[in-house]
């Protein structure tokens, strides 16, 4: 029997600038995001800290496209889950952290 496979990612972060939100022509909405999450560890050599930031893509949809444009701006803590497409994350959920 063959495996399923599973293609769920969920981030928690901050934008780095203000949701775009697009009304198309065809009617359909799109709210574009770009997320940082830090990654923070202990240098094992010296003992300090370091960080290291990476910048996501993520892409929301029609109503919870509108919702995240009305209700986040850059610097809001935001939690998404969703779906990875050619290195953008297409949200499925949303919420303020």
């Amino acid at each position: 029997m063959a495996i399923g496979t599973i293609n769920h990612t969920t981030l928690v972060g901050n934008l780095g600038k203000d949701p775009k939100f697009t009304e198309h022509d065809n009617g359909s909405q799109t709210c574009h995001l770009r997320i940082a999450t830090t990654n923070k560890w202990k240098n094992r050599e010296t003992g300090e800290w370091e960080e290291s930031t990476d910048w996501n893509d993520a892409v929301a949809f029609n109503g919870l496209g509108k919702h995240i444009a009305e209700k986040f701006n850059k610097g809001s803590r935001i939690a998404i889950s969703g779906r990875l497409s050619n290195g953008q994350v297409i949200i499925e959920d949303v919420s303020r952290i």
